[in-house]
């Protein structure tokens, strides 16, 4: 009996997570060459999660460490890691490699989601660069 509902919690907390995740969830493409975070400053709508896509292109291993977003992951190197987030506030967060805290730094600015829309429609190369991210509505 108790492995039943086990089971049942188990499952409603997986499918509760998925449905958060997934609705109008951000992911933005980070990718990590030569050291260095490309694109290094990342624009994300407040409240909404995010998925960071980072692909390791460089040789070695990498960890992003950001105190202000409470997360920490080694990427390896030629694979891609998914660092997920939940819904932040307007600010500022920083990050780092770890590994090369000189050359590896970057930023996720989360505002408004009517400046994000006006930043997305942007032409703006350092608002949306090529490998940036995109908006996803599940």
């Amino acid at each position: 009996m108790h492995n039943r509902i086990r089971q049942l919690i188990s499952s409603l907390l997986i499918a509760s997570m998925f449905a958060l995740m997934g609705a109008g969830t951000v992911i933005q493409r980070i990718t990590i060459e030569q050291h260095l975070f490309y694109p290094s400053r990342i624009y994300v709508p407040e409240n909404t999660p995010i998925q960071l896509l980072i692909h390791n292109l460089d040789t070695t291993p990498e960890e992003f460490d950001s105190f202000s977003l409470n997360r920490e992951k080694v990427i390896f190197p030629h694979r891609p890691t998914i660092i997920y987030l939940p819904k932040l506030t307007s600010g500022e967060y920083g990050f780092i490699g770890e590994y090369h805290p000189d050359t590896a730094r970057g930023s996720l600015i989360v505002v408004p989601l009517h400046q994000y829309n006006t930043l997305q429609s942007s032409n703006s190369p350092n608002v949306k660069p090529k490998k940036g991210g995109v908006h996803v509505d599940k």
